[in-house]
């Protein structure tokens, strides 16, 4: 498989386990413990997918995890896509483990075990993530590496402030965050954090990040699957935000982030914006969303 997902899953600490799932976890046990080549690479996509929609109990995470990491020591040619998993499982008992591999003599090995302790933000990794970003700085250039271990030590650092801030305070860092931070990774990663925030004051947000960073299209892809998240939760405030953004750029942005999920309550504004709006490219946009929504 070899591959990065960049955030292809909702973080651990945004996910929605469900109860009751053990009953099919005996099989999934012994598929990681047997699967080999194709079969094996599938596996993982499928555990990732299952983790992000919220479908494994809190348990049944652990036992994934541990599993997966007994395999992965093992087999190393498997640990590379391994640790991404242990990423996207989210479990802290998995991080020893996958400090052990951003020690690893395998690049690719350290390049995944440095993003999958981002993601699950445990500040026990700190030490040795700001280690590794210093050795990076003294040594030859390696973008990669130093992307992804400024991404790991910024995401560790911003997730611990969470943990312990107000509703307001984890609002200004999340805020912040969007719109300062220069590692597309680290903002990518915090946006998840605004499905958790309740109010209109998100949609300036999410609309000003658009903004801020042009010509990202990988965090502008991110910023797409926040909106749909936050949009399920809140489509009246979303409609409002869209009408009143100034440049067309920012309203097209919302349309796309909404096609194919739009509330029946927004059909009348879509409409309105197919009707009335000054930018051709707004209205087709519009009448095509507003279309796709009729045929549901």
């Amino acid at each position: 498989m070899r591959r990065f997902v960049w955030l292809l899953a909702l973080p651990a600490m945004l996910s929605r386990p469900a109860a009751g799932q053990s009953a099919a976890l005996r099989p999934l046990l012994d598929e990681i413990a047997a699967a080999h080549g194709p079969a094996f690479s599938e596996l993982l996509m499928r555990v990732q997918d299952h983790a992000g929609a919220g479908v494994y109990a809190p348990d049944d995470l652990r036992a994934i995890a541990r599993a997966l990491v007994e395999r992965a020591r093992r087999n190393p040619e498997s640990r590379p896509d391994i640790v991404t998993t242990l990423g996207q499982l989210g479990q802290a008992e998995s991080v020893p483990f996958l400090m052990g591999c951003a020690r690893s003599s395998d690049a690719t090995t350290r390049l995944h075990a440095w993003q999958a302790l981002g993601w699950i933000g445990d500040e026990q990794a700190l030490g040795l993530v700001d280690s590794a970003r210093a050795a990076l700085a003294r040594g030859p250039a390696d973008s990669q590496a130093v992307a992804m271990t400024d991404y790991a030590a910024k995401a560790i650092r911003i997730k611990r402030s969470l943990r312990s801030a107000s509703a307001a305070e984890r609002f200004r860092i999340v805020r912040a965050t969007l719109l300062e931070e220069p590692n597309w990774l680290v903002r990518g990663d915090i946006a998840q954090a605004l499905g958790e925030i309740a109010g209109d004051e998100v949609w300036p947000v999410v609309f000003d990040a658009y903004a801020r960073w042009p010509g990202q299209p990988a965090f502008a892809q991110r910023l797409v699957g926040v909106t749909a998240w936050r949009y399920r939760q809140d489509p009246a405030g979303f409609v409002l935000a869209l009408k009143g953004r100034r440049d067309p750029g920012e309203r097209l942005f919302g349309l796309r982030a909404i096609n194919g999920i739009v509330a029946p309550s927004d059909m009348d504004a879509l409409m309105d914006l197919a009707a009335n709006d000054p930018d051709e490219g707004v209205r087709e946009a519009a009448a095509q969303v507003a279309s796709e929504l009729i045929a549901r």
